[in-house]
């Protein structure tokens, strides 16, 4: 069997770092290529080698051994295994050296036409990732060696930092610099290796056989006046870019715009023309660029909305009518998100009449096509601060893009309102839309509580010290007839220690504050006004009148709520003792024909059905109270901490339809009870609000309502014992 192994008679050998061996010497026939080295019988990282004919016959050889802490292998036994077979034995290495311009100084004396091949050689297996710094012995050997076989061929005279992770924009003249795409070495206190995008301009200035040139440096982190010096390949070989004596260094953000008036005056292949166009509108300067375009695209934002942790909703249109948009993306801090791919397209005729004469859309768009229109929700990353910015970028499909600033404000009743207006019932795709886009956002900021200015609270009629109960009373309509109420509870004596709290939402105080205060003094009850400017519906008032209730226990009473009998407020509160747990607990309701409004609410599969409704009185059979799924707020007494305790009256819907059995679940998930009392029966007028009540608005809030309480409970019951859901 013939032996394949070699033993190179080795003249040098250099740490170049402390990972890198550098050898040079001589062997009698081509050394492997390179293979994993094994240092006393123990893989210890890999080798590779260059090798080029000796007159004699034999070959010089250039290897780099790469191994942890490679200065320990200098008295170690090391053989190299190639894939083939063959193998490489190394002499002990006895003088390693740590200064690698003795080798240097014989590749260039003894071996200077083989120093291409051998720096291509060294690049090859020693550079790091692009942009990546060398060490610095290895940073500063390369940079002399390139140094030493590259040809001055022109000179750089003006240098300017794009923006920051933007790039560094390079430019002078050249007689070998091509357009396109160019590898740099670039030399500043340290090394680092670059693909730079070029762009050639013809100057008066040069003979024929030089030209201008514009290099962007995509990824150079070093500031221009850091540079010392610059080296290129061109043609195969290594050039050099001298430094211009008299270099001018532009000021952050001039270079940007330097650059963009050179553009249209640059040569150079399509793509590197978008890449060097992509860098130029690529840079987001805090301002509007899309009225730059030159192809037929507009566009604008009506408005955007945030609620910080949640997520950002963007309204406004596009106009595209030759596709030359690519994609349009949401940036914030260390985020971004494309919109269009799911966004929500609406209809904007305004859109279309406002350019049909605009010389750059004339007889582009169709008269009966509006969907310019955009709605988008972006869910964003946590951790975001509070006053975060963002900007909306359109990339074009030529490597251009523009920008819109994005200023999103909170959201606001108004605001929430007009999302709301914008959901067509009758559009099939109502449902995706709420889902995707306007239903998070509209959640969420009804889980916000404004901070409301604080509103006066009037004290009418009597003071009670120690009220035994805070009954709360929320008007939210035109009525004037509070003054009934206050007279049924006035004569039952469960409500002698009471404390009554109206409280009037917008516009209602006022009107009420006379009749109110006639009432008190007649009837000689303890009455407080609570006017609640921002209330929209009867829990809103009621979580208004919350803060002011002084009693342990509160009363949740519909003004539709009408006691027939006395004592009722004692047996409600018998029963809650009875029960031994903390609960919310409700008794009958009846229609004013008597027939069941409210019995409790029993469970079928996963669904909680209302039992009895439009049944006579008597087919309830239930004399003791009964725990239930949900109790009703029309009427339920309960310890004030176990709405704190639950989270509060509202979660941020719309409007009321769904909040009352959001509040019982979220009071069982709580650990507390919901008791129904069948023995007590009142009666619940079956009215309408007595103002206009049926706004648009209303009627979508109450989409994204019941999808919001679907979505929220339908995941409680899969995870815990509570099997409600209203699907």
């Amino acid at each position: 069997m013939t032996d394949t192994t070699l033993q190179p008679d080795l003249s040098v050998a250099v740490l170049i770092d402390d990972d890198t061996l550098l050898l040079f010497g001589t062997c009698d026939r081509p050394a492997l290529a390179g293979g994993g080295a094994i240092a006393n019988g123990e893989p210890a990282g890999r080798f590779d080698a260059h090798c080029w004919p000796r007159e004699d016959g034999g070959h010089w050889l250039l290897a780099a051994l790469r191994a942890p802490d490679a200065g320990r292998l200098q008295a170690a036994r090391v053989a190299v295994q190639g894939t083939d077979g063959e193998a490489l034995v190394l002499p002990r290495l006895r003088a390693v050296k740590v200064n690698p311009w003795g080798l240097l100084s014989t590749l260039k004396e003894e071996h200077a036409a083989a120093m291409p091949a051998a720096l291509d050689f060294l690049l090859r297996v020693l550079a790091p990732a692009e942009g990546q710094p060398l060490s610095a012995r290895l940073g500063k050997f390369l940079s002399a060696f390139v140094g030493h076989i590259a040809r001055p061929e022109g000179f750089a005279e003006i240098f300017g930092r794009l923006s920051a992770g933007n790039g560094t924009m390079i430019q002078g003249w050249s007689s070998s610099l091509e357009a396109g795409r160019a590898e740099l070495l670039v030399e500043t206190d340290a090394c680092r290796f670059y693909r730079a995008e070029v762009g050639t301009v013809r100057r008066p200035d040069l003979p024929e056989t030089a030209w201008g040139v514009v290099a962007v440096v995509p990824a150079a982190e070093d500031a221009p006046e850091q540079i010392r010096r610059i080296f290129y390949r061109a043609g195969g070989r290594w050039c050099e870019l001298e430094l211009f004596a008299e270099r001018t260094l532009l000021p952050d953000g001039v270079a940007l715009a330097h650059l963009r008036d050179l553009l249209p005056r640059l040569g150079a292949d399509p793509a590197t023309l978008r890449a060097l166009r992509r860098r130029i509108t690529g840079v987001y300067e805090g301002r509007e660029t899309v009225s730059r375009l030159e192809v037929p695209v507009c566009a604008a934002l009506d408005r955007a909305v945030r609620v910080p942790g949640v997520g950002t909703l963007v309204t406004g249109w596009l106009l595209d009518p030759q596709r030359n948009v690519a994609s349009v993306i949401l940036h914030g801090p260390a985020f971004e998100a494309t919109i269009d791919g799911d966004w929500f397209r609406t209809q904007r005729k305004d859109v279309t009449e406002g350019f049909l004469h605009d010389g750059r859309f004339a007889g582009r768009l169709p008269a009966d096509r509006h969907d310019h229109g955009f709605l988008a929700f972006v869910p964003e990353p946590a951790g975001l601060p509070e006053d975060a910015s963002f900007h909306l970028e359109i990339a074009l499909t030529d490597g251009g893009c523009a920008y819109l600033p994005v200023h999103p404000v909170a959201p606001n009743a108004e605001l929430i309102r007009h999302l709301l207006c914008l959901i067509d019932i009758n559009n099939p795709a109502a449902e995706s839309l709420i889902e995707r886009h306007v239903g998070p956002i509209v959640q969420a900021a009804g889980r916000i509580s404004p901070d409301a200015p604080a509103a006066p609270v009037f004290a009418m009629g009597r003071t009670v010290a120690t009220p035994n109960v805070s009954v709360i009373l929320p008007v939210t309509d035109g009525r004037e007839d509070v003054d009934l109420h206050l007279a049924r509870l006035a004569i039952d004596p469960d409500f002698a220690q009471a404390e009554i709290l109206v409280a009037a939402a917008a516009g209602s105080s006022d009107r009420l504050a006379l009749t109110l205060r006639r009432a008190a003094s007649f009837y000689k009850l303890a009455v407080r006004l609570v006017p609640a400017p921002q209330a929209h519906d009867a829990f809103e008032a009621m979580a208004a009148a919350l803060p002011h209730a002084a009693a342990e226990h509160v009363l949740l009473l519909s003004t539709a709520v009408l006691p027939t009998s006395r004592g009722w407020l004692s047996e409600l509160a018998r029963a809650a003792a009875a029960h031994r747990k903390p609960a919310m607990v409700s008794p009958t309701l009846l229609y004013e024909d008597f027939s069941i409004r409210f019995a409790g609410v029993r469970v079928e599969g996963d669904r909680p059905v209302a039992q009895f409704v439009g049944y006579p009185r008597e087919w309830l059979k239930e004399r003791q109270p009964v725990a239930v799924p949900a109790a009703t707020v029309d009427c339920a007494l309960l310890p004030k901490r176990l709405i704190a305790e639950a989270g509060g009256l509202t979660a941020g819907f719309v409007g009321a339809e769904y909040k009352s059995a959001d509040f019982c679940l979220r009071l069982g998930k709580a650990g507390h009870t919901c008791l129904w009392v069948p023995t007590v029966a009142l009666v619940a007028v079956d009215e309408h609000a007595r103002t206009a009540a049926h706004e648009y608005w209303r009627q979508t809030g109450t989409l994204i309502d019941r999808w919001a309480f679907d979505r929220h409970w339908a995941v409680k019951a899969a995870n815990t014992d509570l099997r409600v859901s209203t699907r």
